[in-house]
């Protein structure tokens, strides 16, 4: 069995069997052999139904996939008798970080004039209460954790301590509050982070792209994962916020300096259209007499 988790939020979508399994994992894109998620909107579940896909898991994604679509996690259903690594994931302010990726490593030993190489034992996505649990053994228990945000992005590492509860890790993220005009806070949007780059810096490019998100919850604040130099002077943000229709309300840079923290304030942006992306009505052509040709 494997689980279906949105990386936005950390929350369980749905379980899947083995044959919907493969019809995902056929017809949707994968990067990479460590790629564990899946982008999914209306156009891509209707062609899945198509491909065969159980009614069942269909139906799990019902009123989830209007207008920008999800971004899923899947990973193996963890036997709950095995032995476990687990732990919480948090943000800054010490509140819990769902739809963080973790992977349980073992990293062979340095060798003169090798490669070093390593394996991911197990991999799965924090919850919407931060927590995670990774299936280890005691022949091979892991000797890393690797934290990835919603772009893949590692954001942090650390070491494996005996099989059991690791504690709490800090992940790094960039804080805000949403507003519309007359000062009312908008939850339910998605703060996009397109790219940063350094202020001072003498390089004109900007680093990376689509990094990562975050969605705003019923206060309007967000928390978008992201790894940023706390000494190298201001950062420039570049961000768009998307309602969920998929209209885009904002897009615009902030700057701010990570040694002061990672709070930016307030952003401003426009009430979402009650009817984007809805079809404009078609006028009926108008009618015209019947005419006898010329003969």
């Amino acid at each position: 069995m494997y689980i279906l988790v949105d990386r936005a939020t950390g929350n369980i979508i749905t379980t899947i069997g083995e044959r919907d399994f493969q019809i995902l994992k056929e017809n949707l894109v994968a990067e990479s052999s460590e790629d564990f998620d899946f982008y999914l909107n209306e156009a891509s579940l209707q062609f899945l139904n198509e491909q065969g896909l159980s009614g069942e898991t269909t139906e799990a994604f019902a009123g989830r996939l209007e207008g920008r679509g999800l971004d899923l996690g899947w990973e193996k259903e963890t036997p709950t008798q095995d032995d476990l690594h687990t732990g919480t994931v948090v943000d800054n302010n010490g509140k819990p970080l769902g739809g963080i990726r973790v992977d349980l490593l073992d990293l062979g030993p340095l060798e003169t004039g090798k490669l070093q190489t390593e394996r991911i034992l197990d991999w799965t996505y924090s919850r919407a209460d931060g927590r995670f649990a990774l299936q280890a053994t005691r022949e091979a228990p892991g000797t890393q954790l690797r934290f990835s945000g919603r772009g893949d992005l590692v954001l942090s590492v650390a070491e494996v301590g005996a099989i059991g509860e690791q504690g709490e890790f800090v992940i790094q993220t960039v804080t805000g509050t949403v507003k519309v005009k007359g000062g009312t806070n908008l939850p339910g949007v998605s703060v996009q982070l397109l790219n940063w780059s350094l202020q001072d810096s003498e390089q004109e490019d900007t680093l990376g792209g689509s990094l990562s998100w975050g969605d705003t919850d019923s206060e309007g604040r967000f928390a978008i994962p992201l790894y940023l130099p706390e000494e190298s002077g201001v950062v420039v943000l570049k961000l768009e916020i998307l309602a969920p229709s998929g209209e885009c309300l904002y897009e615009d840079e902030c700057s701010f300096d990570p040694a002061d923290g990672f709070e930016i304030g307030e952003l401003w942006t426009a009430q979402p259209s009650a009817d984007y992306g809805e079809e404009e009505p078609q006028e009926a052509p108008e009618e015209r007499p019947f005419e006898f040709p010329l003969s």
